[in-house]
This record gives C-alpha cells, structure tokens and sequence, in this order.
C-alpha cells in the first residue's frame, strides 16, 4: 500500500487499515499464454515458494517434482526491488528484480534505462517463504527457440493457491534459503554471516559477480540438482526478466536466463557466458559466493578467443573489452587448459623450450 492522503513527508509513519476476512483455502487465478501477471502471497501467513512453483508446473525429469497437467508459468518468481524511498517518479526509480527459481535466488540490479539505472545491487536474495502481502511477477513467456528434454509450451491456466503452499515462518533473512523476505525499499545487506548460516539444501551453488565498464553489476547463480539438464527446465532455470546496456547472462538455448540448473560439476563441464557493454573498458567476473562447494573444485573462465583459462577460486577474471555482444566468447568451466612443453632444437648440444605453466623460456 502506498500514498496518503494530502501532503506528507515519506519518512513520516501511518495507519493503514486492512478491511476484511483473511483468505483461506484454494484461490484460483487465471493467466494466459504469452502475459505476465503480477500476483501476491494471498494469504495471512508465509508461502512456500518451491510448492507453489510445484504445483503449477509439469512434471520434470525422473518425475519428481512437478505436479500440475500443464505448466502454468514458466517456472520463475520475480520480485521488484525498490532500492530507493525518494518519490513515485519513474524516472527516480532505483530497483530491479530479484529472482527465485527451484534452484534458489539471485539479487536484483538496478540496470533498466527507463529508470535511474545507477548500477546498484539490492543486497537482498530472495529465499523458499515468501512473506505474508509480498508481491511478485509470474509469466507465461519464454524464447521460441527454447528446448530439451523437460521443456514443454508454457500454456498459461489456472494459477493454484492451496492451503498446502502455506507455511508458519517469521520475516527475517537467513542467508540459507530458509527466511521469508520482504523487499520493501532498501538495500541493506543479510544480518546473518556465513558462520551462523544454517544451510538444510546440501546442492552445489555458484553466485558469480559480473562488473561492467559503466559500473553496473549481475549477479548470477548455477547449481547441480539432479532432475535438471544443460537444457531448459521449467521451475529450475530462470529468463532474464531486465537485461541491461551492460550486462552478463547465461546463455543456452539460444536464450538468456539469470539462473541456471545442471546436473554436474564435472571436468568436462561448460557453461556458457554471455556478455554486453555498450563502452570500452575492463569487465570483471569473479565469485560472489559458494555454497556446499569442496576446497578442491576448481572454478575457471574460459577464453574461446584463444583457449586460454583463467582460475577464479582466490581472484577475479578481468579483461579490457571493445563495446559489443560478446555471445559465444566465454565460459564457465572446471578444469584448466591442457599446456605441453614446446621444445626446439636449435643447434646442436643446445635446447630450448616453452614453459607455459610459469611463463619461463628455458635454454639448456
């Protein structure tokens, strides 16, 4: 709720009244194919979110998870934002959307240029419960070329509330996706630190960091579960819902999404980055935060120019770019580029040889 009557400064407390009975039971909502739909927890205690991504979405792989005929939405919560508590001016807006997924949450920036797109990052991930009047976009759209093996047409329907989805659990951030976050206007950071976390999902979670030459920033997140594919599969893998002038993004499919879903962390693994800035200059990727990761597991950014892999685990990747779509140039993989010894004879008794592994160029 918002607005008062007459004139009033914003940081000035009200009364707002709520008029009415507290629903309860199913609550039905129609949505069609090819829209969007801003909806809301509908009733007077938190929602779960996994179940009611579940129970409207298909089936998936081995059959575990979704339990409706059709998919419904195409599987992603979005939720707006608002960094800023200046005005209701468009234009002095400071957000972007915060989205969650089967496979967990990424934060949201502030990077569309209908609004003062300062680059800002709200600090916020969303997590499972979602608090009581939050707010959130689900839609119905994805890319034509969309395909694999759990991805069917997003029909649109009927979106189902059921009392199964409700769940007691108090407002707070957890940083274990396990709170109930509101993303009323601000952007301080989660309480909890790193130490205190509770984490009960066991899955392997990667948060990258991308940093542009104009000083805007994504968050990205991929994780392993195993009943998802490099492909698309609904309720796990999320469609880019603000894609800015600069920015970076996952891409498969032919299609670029803000989270995704895979089935391993395997060396033979390669997740493909897409990347675009509108100004020359550096860009960075680096780790934003590993969850249920092993000391051992090595992270890297592939270079297809030249093959060349750069290990991310301690420092960033960075590199100076020319302004562009950079689509099918980088990547994230798990094992370092092979390097061999080159060795020439150049007279007789004398040799000489490439080290790569040091960048040494040895005489003997």
């Amino acid at each position: 709720m918002k607005g008062v009557h007459g004139s009033a400064a914003f940081t000035d407390f009200h009364n707002l009244t709520f008029v009415g009975r507290p629903n309860n039971g199913n609550i039905p909502l129609s949505i069609t194919a090819g829209n969007d739909r801003l909806i809301g927890n509908p009733y007077p205690s938190a929602l779960d979110a996994d179940e009611f991504i579940k129970d409207n979405i298909k089936e998936t792989i081995n059959g575990k998870v979704g339990r409706n005929s059709v998919n419904v939405f195409n599987g992603a919560l979005y939720f707006w934002h608002h960094f800023s508590k200046t005005n209701h001016n468009l234009g002095d807006y400071i957000g972007g959307y915060a989205t969650y997924t089967l496979m967990g949450g990424v934060q949201a920036v502030s990077s569309d240029t209908r609004i003062n797109a300062t680059g800002d990052s709200g600090g916020r991930v969303p997590e499972r419960y979602i608090p009581v009047n939050e707010g959130f976009f689900v839609n119905t759209t994805v890319d034509a070329t969309l395909a694999g093996e759990t991805a069917t047409d997003i029909a649109g329907g009927t979106i189902q509330f059921k009392n199964s989805q409700r769940v007691f659990e108090l407002e707070r951030s957890t940083g274990s996706n396990t709170g109930s976050l509101f993303f009323k206007g601000s952007s301080s950071k989660n309480t909890q630190t790193a130490a205190t976390k509770t984490n009960t999902d066991p899955r392997k979670k990667i948060r990258l960091k991308f940093s542009s030459p104009e000083g805007y920033y994504r968050q990205l997140l991929v994780g392993v579960d195993e009943n998802t594919t490099n492909n698309f599969d609904v309720g796990y893998d999320a469609p880019i819902a603000d894609l800015g002038n600069e920015d970076m993004f996952w891409i498969f499919n032919e299609s670029k999404f803000v989270i995704q879903a895979v089935n391993n962390f395997n060396k033979d693994q390669e997740l493909q980055l897409g990347i675009t800035i509108s100004e020359a200059g550096l860009v960075s990727i680096k780790i934003d935060e590993l969850e249920n990761i092993d000391e051992s597991l090595e992270i890297y950014i592939k270079d297809n120019l030249d093959g060349e892999t750069y290990n991310i685990n301690q420092n960033a990747f960075e590199i100076n770019l020319d302004a562009g779509e950079y689509l099918d140039r980088f990547m994230l993989v798990f094992k370092p580029r092979l390097k061999t010894l080159q060795e020439v004879t150049l007279i007789e008794g004398i040799h000489t040889f490439m080290n790569n592994a040091t960048s040494e160029f040895h005489i003997k």
